[in-house]
């Protein structure tokens, strides 16, 4: 910047002493750094001016007039402080500061972008204010309290999840079982914990207490024992898990874990079918299918839109019933244990429902009487949480993508339309779904893991609509479940830490312990199809696993949380990955 760039920049505003020299005002034309700090200065005027001056408070105000009032100070005009005041001289700014700022306006903004950025001052400063959220402010107010666990959550929640090749899963157990491992394998085990040593820096093995098996687990602040197969979760757990669809563990049968082979076995072919035992004949409507055509597919976006909109209502607001075929899967290492069972579903539209298990399709470990009526007293559950059902359109549209699978098809003599639905996020359960194409309700659907394995599938094998329900006792609510207190709510733990895509669904509620003890607060989480359930209360009483120990399980196809965590207890229940869970429950810690 040159004396003469000083000079103009002084008379600009009116610094000099004396009269401005002849032509400085020219300077601009032949200096482009001058010429775009004049538009700069512009900009900034015409914003200011069309800015609404902020008025003092009236307090302010109110105390200067009885400042003034009682001779404290001179008058505003012709006081000593104004005098002198109007007696110095300005300070210029330093001449490396006007360098520098001047270098920097050159790179970052081109003459022409000026009136932009003019107009662009002026829409934001024409802007009312707007108060934040208080959630906002809560959760701005908790990070800045704990700023390094706030920025850590963060960057784990991105962080992609390794996992262990199979082989290497497969033969640590076999040495934890006291299994040798076969010689040509001994070199390969060695290298490969090497290298998993270096990869994941963040995990390490930990040994459980009690019956637990070793497992490897990300390096938490609290001690993690995983249960087995033969250890039991808190019973409550439990019972939520059989009720997101969790029995497979009861079957003998165990086949190849081929994706044809296994949707083969939801289309139940060969199957005989269904005949009602004596004590269901005497009130059971009777569900006739009538056959019918298969049917094109929606042929335009809105009317797919409207069918899964219909979707997610039709379960509770269409009267039907219908026989259908249900199947589990727990997958082992090289096969899949199944398990198949038939039930009626009836429902009059007003919603209210029945499920009535009746037949059991495959060799199970206990009694077929006994499984049937487990299923019964889990009919609740089954019917919200275990089958597929878009729980909330706006979580559904934005979590998932549905996907046409060709032209439609015949099920149960109905017309149907079939679709894959896509999980945005890796790693989540896809579906396949036929929906009738008259109401909207599924007629089938299978759940895939990450592999496109089955976890979960059903099919209707006959379905009518509006069923003489004369006979029928439909279901009532036999978990002492209430909805929460407000003092409740405030008090409890809360999850700061949601799976991604997932929000909290209704309503807390109160929920009885089936061991006794302090109520339960249950919440919901879903994505628009999946649900997790998280429940908290005050520390258990004596007697129980000690402070910091979370016990993890997993009952069929769905993981278990049992946290004890300084003085609350917790209970997350999910489909989820079990990192995914515990960092619900850890998230949640005062």
């Amino acid at each position: 910047m040159s004396s003469s760039c000083h000079e103009f920049r002084a008379a600009w505003f009116g610094l000099t002493s004396g009269e401005p020299k002849p032509g400085v005002f020219d300077h601009p034309e032949g200096c482009p750094a001058c010429a775009l700090w004049v538009r700069r200065d512009e900009a900034l005027r015409e914003a200011l001016a069309s800015s609404e001056p902020l008025r003092a408070p009236r307090e302010l105000d109110r105390r200067v007039q009885a400042l003034f009032e009682g001779g404290l100070f001179e008058a505003p005009e012709d006081s000593m402080v104004t005098r002198a005041l109007r007696e110095l001289s300005p300070l210029p700014a330093p001449r490396e500061l006007d360098e520098r700022v001047a270098i920097d306006f050159a790179q970052r903004a081109a003459p022409e972008s000026w009136e932009l950025e003019k107009r662009v001052v002026q829409a934001v400063t024409s802007l009312p204010e707007i108060d934040a959220p208080a959630v906002l402010e809560r959760l701005v107010e908790e990070e800045l309290g704990a700023s390094d666990r706030a920025t850590s959550e963060r960057f784990v929640g991105d962080l992609e999840r390794l996992e262990a090749p199979r082989t290497l899963d497969r033969e640590v157990g076999r040495l934890l079982r006291g299994q040798p491992a076969p010689r040509s394998w001994r070199r390969t085990l060695v290298l490969a914990a090497a290298a998993a040593t270096l990869v994941l820096g963040t995990w390490r093995v930990l040994g459980p207490a009690g019956d637990g098996v070793l497992t490897r687990e990300r390096d938490w602040s609290f001690e993690i024992v995983r249960l087995d197969r033969a250890q039991s979760p808190d019973p409550l757990a439990e019972v939520l898990a059989r009720g997101s669809g969790a029995d497979a563990e009861l079957s003998r049968e165990w086949v190849e874990n081929e994706p044809g082979t296994l949707a083969r076995l939801v289309q139940g072919e060969g199957l005989e079918p269904a005949r009602f035992p004596q004590h269901m004949r005497s009130w059971a409507p009777s569900v006739q299918s009538t056959s019918v055509e298969s049917s094109p597919s929606p042929s335009s976006a809105d009317e797919t839109r409207a069918l899964y909109q219909s979707s997610a209502t039709a379960p509770l607001e269409v009267a039907h019933a219908g026989v259908r075929r249900l199947h589990l899967f727990e997958r082992g290492e090289e096969t899949t244990r199944h398990l198949a069972y038939r039930e009626l579903v009836v429902t009059d539209g007003l919603g209210n429902f029945t499920l009535e298990p009746f037949e059991v399709l495959t060799d199970l470990e206990a009694r077929p009487e006994e499984f049937l009526r487990r299923q019964k007293l889990h009919e609740g559950f089954h019917f919200r949480y275990r089958d597929f059902a878009i729980r909330d359109l706006r979580l559904f549209r934005k979590n998932y993508e549905l996907v046409p699978l060709g032209e439609g098809l015949a099920l149960a003599g109905r017309a149907a339309w079939p679709y894959r639905i896509e999980p945005r996020e890796a790693g989540r359960n896809a579906f396949e779904v036929a929906l009738d194409a008259q109401t909207g309700i599924v007629l089938r659907y299978v759940e895939l893991d990450a592999d496109g394995l089955p976890l979960l599938g059903m099919e209707y094998e006959s379905f009518s609509l509006n069923p003489p329900i004369e006979q029928v006792a439909f279901h009532r609510a036999t978990a002492q479940e209430t909805v929460a207190r407000p003092e409740r709510i405030r008090s409890a733990l809360r999850p700061r830490l949601l799976p991604r895509g997932f929000e909290e669904l209704g309503e807390p509620g109160e929920v009885e312990s089936p061991t006794g003890g302090a109520s339960w607060l249950k919440r919901v989480y879903g994505d628009g199809l999946q649900s997790v359930f998280f429940l908290s209360r005050p520390a258990p009483p004596s007697g129980q696993p000690g402070p910091d120990q979370v016990l993890v399980g997993k009952v069929g196809n769905v993981n278990t949380v049992h946290a004890f965590l300084g003085d609350h207890e917790m209970i997350a229940v999910g489909k989820l990955a079990t990192t995914e869970l515990l960092s619900l429950v850890d998230s949640a810690q005062p």
